[in-house]
């Protein structure tokens, strides 16, 4: 289920991000199910949602090796949505690397 369809989660996971307390990964964008559909949709909704809001708070992650997968997708594909959400190099190079920068503390 995607955070999504779950309107105080979402809530949440905002108020959190607001306070400076919260981090959000996007990542498993691979179980969403049918290219297109329902849950397609919900996954890159909220995260365009998420990145339009909270662009210094986000960090991608892969899920690499996709352990609970019979078939895993090839690595590459895993950053194939961040180019629907992150519409500029700056704000791929934010999700990809500055923000991982100050949430590992590199």
């Amino acid at each position: 289920m995607y955070i999504a369809h779950h309107r105080v989660a979402f809530e949440l996971v905002c108020d959190l991000c607001n306070s400076g307390r919260g981090w959000v990964k996007l990542s498993g964008e691979y179980l969403r199910g049918v290219p297109g559909g329902q849950a397609d949709k919900g996954f890159r909704d909220t995260a365009l949602q998420l990145v339009e809001m909270f662009p210094e708070r986000i960090v991608w992650g892969s899920d690499w090796p996709q352990a609970t997968e019979a078939v895993r997708p090839p690595a590459i594909s895993m950053l194939n949505p961040l180019e629907a959400v992150a519409k500029t190099q700056s704000l791929k190079r934010q999700i990809l690397w500055d923000n991982a920068v100050k949430f590992y503390g590199f």
